[in-house]
């Protein structure tokens, strides 16, 4: 089964609350204690930066799914759908990142756009 397979139904309200909902009830399931981690003890940090690695491992999985290699000459066509499953696993891991070090979607959203504000300012100054 694959992205393909599924139909998804209309949700209303803010879909990033959404995915976080989601992915909470499904840490609940398979992995709760990931939810309880505590980012100030060397075992809650070794659990946080294990989760890490699992999304970057799923960004890497995205990035070999883009077929030009340094050393072919041959253009490849990605397929989208492999692309779009691999950018999920990655969101979802990201969101379970967010979770275990007590972050909701409301403020993941405040430090992206506080970081957003950053790198303008950096930018506009030259800094």
């Amino acid at each position: 089964m694959n992205i393909l397979d599924v139909d998804i139904e209309e949700f209303e309200g803010d879909k990033l609350d959404i995915l976080f909902e989601v992915q909470r009830e499904l840490c609940k399931k398979f992995n709760s204690e990931l939810l309880e981690t505590d980012l100030y003890t060397r075992e809650g940090q070794k659990k946080i930066k294990e989760t890490i690695m699992y999304a970057v491992e799923e960004l890497m999985e995205l990035s070999n799914r883009l077929k030009i290699r340094p050393w072919t000459k041959t253009i490849y066509l990605p397929d989208i759908n492999e692309i779009y499953d691999e950018l999920a696993d990655s969101m979802l891991m990201m969101i379970l990142v967010s979770l275990s070090l007590g972050i909701d979607s409301k403020k993941l959203f405040e430090i992206c756009l506080k970081k957003v504000k950053v790198n303008e300012f950096r930018e506009r100054t030259m800094y």
